[in-house]
């Protein structure tokens, strides 16, 4: 690690999730400013740094691309070492916070730019995809097959919705988590 600000058990803590979330098996890339919105949403100012310290950099430059591996595992540090709900909160707060085109004026289409906003801001040969079933108007089906903890994508779903308003109920599938060892977690949103 380069940023000097990680203890010894921290380092640990990153090798151990990297190993359990096998860190390096996605190929791409992640816009700086992206992770910049992330570090700009994480609650505990005294840990931005450990942020820094897990992408192996000095400092971040939101016109830089990062390794999609690196950021990954970030996001399973953090949940590692604050937790499901603060990794969710991240994901609400970095959405709540965001600037929505003009022609999304509702919780339902703000849901379903989470898919288009994927592929905005990360590139590369195995990034993960996000498919997205209608299930009538009140009911939409993701499937995600990205790098990321599906906490985090509840975050930004939720965040979506609540940036206009709304409230959504988000169920996950139980018969297929990635926090398992599935390759994709599937989340029912309803309006």
């Amino acid at each position: 690690m380069k940023n000097s600000s990680l203890s010894d058990s921290e380092k640990e803590l990153i090798e151990k999730t990297r190993e359990l979330f096998d860190a390096d098996q996605f190929n791409g890339e992640v816009r700086g400013k992206a992770i910049m919105s992330l570090y700009n949403a994480f609650p505990l100012e005294h840990a931005k740094s450990k942020i820094i310290g897990v992408l192996q950099t000095d400092s971040l430059n939101v016109e830089q691309w990062y390794n999609i591996n690196d950021l990954r595992l970030v996001y399973f540090y953090i949940r590692e070492a604050y937790g499901e709900t603060t990794l969710g909160r991240v994901g609400f707060d970095i959405i709540n916070s965001g600037v929505f085109p003009e022609e999304i004026r509702d919780a339902r289409d703000a849901v379903l730019a989470v898919a288009p906003a994927f592929y905005m801001n990360v590139r590369g040969e195995n990034i993960g995809d996000v498919e997205v079933t209608f299930e009538d108007e009140k009911q939409i089906r993701m499937k995600f097959t990205t790098p990321f903890p599906c906490s985090f994508e509840t975050g930004i779903l939720k965040g979506s919705a609540h940036k206009f308003g709304e409230v959504v109920l988000i169920e996950h599938a139980s018969d297929c988590c990635r926090n398992k060892g599935d390759d994709h977690c599937e989340l029912t949103i309803r309006f």
